[in-house]
């Protein structure tokens, strides 16, 4: 990922997959904007709506398998999406502020942190 920064990391519990989110451009000379898995042996992209002058702060795997990330983009501002292996998709609409943490209640719903509150 080289000089750039990595804010969040996240472990598939069922492949073993690494996820690692943050503010960089490429992983390995490949273009792999704010978020990237590797499974061992390659980098794979995940979200190729997201520019490199996007971020993606946190990140973890919800109670669903689903690989859950928020950040920020400055196209569009902040954001929640969930990830099932194949296919992202945005939680909800977009934030003013970025979104800077997710964690999973007990019945399994989806909550932020931001500057902005819903």
């Amino acid at each position: 990922i080289g000089d750039n920064v990595v804010y969040s990391i996240a472990i598939d519990p069922q492949t073993g997959d690494i996820y690692a989110g943050g503010t960089f451009d490429n992983v390995s000379a490949v273009s792999m904007p704010a978020i990237a898995r590797f499974n061992g042996t390659s980098w794979f992209s995940v979200d190729p709506s997201l520019t490199t002058a996007d971020r993606v702060e946190d990140m973890f795997f919800g109670n669903d398998g689903k690989l859950y990330f928020a950040g920020f983009s400055n196209a569009n501002g902040g954001f929640v999406k969930s990830y099932d292996g194949s296919t992202v998709e945005m939680i909800g609409g977009y934030f003013t502020a970025p979104v800077y943490s997710i964690v999973q209640t007990k019945d399994g719903r989806i909550t932020e942190y931001s500057d902005q509150h819903r």
